[in-house]
Formats: C-alpha cells, structure tokens, sequence
C-alpha cells in the first residue's frame, strides 16, 4: 500500500471527512460470560472480534468521535461501540431461552429495540420483547400449585 505523505497538510475538515468515510459496516461476534457477583448473578459482554483497523491508523482518526467504549467492566476484548453501530444479531449457541436474562440486563450500544436474537439451531429469530412474551407465555400455561 503506497503511502500518502501530504495527508497531514491536508485541511482539518477533509481529514475528518475521509477518517469517516474509511469507517465500514462489520459484523461483530458477542458472547457473554456469567460469572457470580456480590449481589447474584452478573453479565460480562465479551467479542473476539478485532478492534477496526482505522481506529489503529493514528491518534487522529480515533479522536473523530469513530469509537467510544461501550461497556465499562474489565474483561478480555470488551465489546467496543462504534458511534455509527444500527443493530446487532446475537447468535444463540444454547437457545434463545438463555438469552431472556441478557435482552433485561445488558444495555445495548445500538438500543435494546435493534437487537436480534437467533437460535443457532432452529433459525428461530426474535426481538428482545418476544423473548420476554416468550417466557411470560410459558410461565402462564403452567399449572398453578
């Protein structure tokens, strides 16, 4: 890849401009880590998917608003937000019934609304609110003591 080396003489705006433009749409793999907290169970949000490369280009383009933490708890490759990040699709390797807990627990970069759940398995696909009608249904059909 050949080096441009007038970029930095370049007007601010224009800079800003292309450090924008080089920002792509990517999918971003979330898993969750349980683990047992003070006060019960607790939620760590966790990716292995690498931070996007123009965030690694320079001080500059990290500093054009591209990237902002989106979980404050220390673990290993915290999922970061992107302030352009529209929805996510969570695929669920244990059902979607695992992920009721997390739909209410999780505060979701891109809004809970924009959230997808799928079962790996069945290709089941639904809202965060499905999940809760979901469990509420069954709770209903069962026969009460």
């Amino acid at each position: 890849m050949a080096t441009f080396y007038l970029f930095p003489r370049l007007p601010f705006e224009l800079r800003a401009r292309i450090w924008e433009l080089t920002v792509e749409p990517r999918t971003v793999e979330v898993g969750f880590k349980r683990s047992k907290g003070t006060y019960g169970l607790v939620l760590h949000v966790a990716s292995s998917t690498p931070v996007s490369a123009v965030l690694q280009a320079c001080h500059e383009a990290r500093n054009q608003g591209l990237y902002q933490q989106a979980f404050f708890r220390a673990i290993p490759r915290d999922l970061e937000k992107f302030f352009n990040l529209e929805e996510i699709h969570v695929i669920c390797e244990d059902g979607l019934w695992a992920w009721q807990e997390a739909w209410e627990c999780v505060g979701w970069p891109c809004g809970g609304e924009n959230v997808r759940f799928i079962d790996k398995e069945t290709g089941q696909v639904a809202e965060g609110y499905e999940l809760d009608k979901m469990v509420n249904d069954w709770i209903a059909s069962q026969p009460s003591e």
